[in-house]
């Protein structure tokens, strides 16, 4: 029984490894840049792994894997250098699996100051779509979990600021500190998570302006599946995996994809913003 076991459990594992996606680089042409400047793109060639690379390179570069005019940041697999700004990129893969794949790019850029931001890509792997919180909570779900969100930054902040306390700033910056801090902890960003096998990681965007980085905090919080099981909505947990129907993703900021006269290749994107708004490019 307990051979049979190990034996089904191998498999499982195999099978697991097999059908896990493969990320790589896209490889810079001069050495000089190869280094500060790494982007994921997912190998294969199915119609998901192709919306994958579409969506993170449009979305990002403002280019796809097809090939595109000589200069552009990025042309087909390799990178050239361009006037985009960029300085660095790098990435993160959080979670690979049979059912989602999580990667996070940070870029840097340069303009009066140096400034870096990060972005997050939560696909599900079989489509090739993006998964949204909208996709894994309901309505109510979603508002239990910024009440949640909110309590653990605000006890987040708490910590922050009496860690400045104690080495005596000055009690102008210190209410400064505590009053941007508490005020950015009002806005949620719905799109900045990613997914892990057994959790979700919940980011914040940056606070403070770039002349004083260093009163920032790290407001990142992290949830297990179990504490969120709750709040999933039904189709949240068939896109989880933790059962087996077949999710139905809500399609709200996704790309589409299309030709122009038949001939050029488009990706168009839409996004609706908080207040209902809805904003595109191609």
């Amino acid at each position: 029984m307990i051979k049979t076991a190990l034996v089904a459990w191998l498999l499982i594992a195999a099978y697991t490894v097999q059908s896990q996606l493969q990320v790589t680089n896209l490889t810079a042409k001069e050495n000089k840049v190869k280094e500060r400047f790494q982007f994921p793109l997912v190998r294969g060639n199915t119609q998901a792994v192709q919306r994958m690379n579409n969506y993170m390179q449009s979305n990002l570069l403002l280019n796809t894997t097809k090939k595109t005019p000589v200069g552009s940041l990025f042309n087909r697999v390799v990178l050239s250098e361009s006037n985009s700004g960029f300085t660095s990129i790098n990435y993160f893969v959080y979670s690979n699996n049979l059912k989602y794949l999580s990667i996070t790019t940070t870029t840097e850029t340069m303009g009066a100051y140096p400034d870096q931001f990060s972005t997050c890509f939560n696909f599900y792997t079989l489509t090739g779509e993006l998964i949204y919180l909208n996709d894994l909570f309901d309505k109510e779900g979603l508002q239990k979990l910024n009440v949640y969100l909110q309590d653990q930054r605000a006890a987040l902040i708490k910590e922050h600021v009496a860690s400045y306390a104690a080495d005596s700033i000055a009690e102008d910056d210190l209410d400064y500190i505590r009053n941007t801090l508490n005020d950015c902890n009002k806005e949620q960003n719905l799109l900045s998570f990613v997914l892990q096998n057994d959790s979700i990681l919940f980011f914040h965007e940056p606070c403070f302006p770039h002349v004083v980085m260093n009163f920032e905090a790290n407001l990142t919080v992290k949830l297990s599946l179990k504490k969120l099981l709750p709040w999933l909505s039904s189709n949240g947990r068939s896109v989880l995996g933790l059962n087996n129907d077949k999710p139905v993703l809500s399609g709200i900021n996704k790309p589409f994809y299309g030709t122009i006269n038949n001939k050029l290749g488009i990706v168009l994107q839409f996004e609706v913003w908080e207040d209902g708004s809805c904003h595109g490019m191609y």
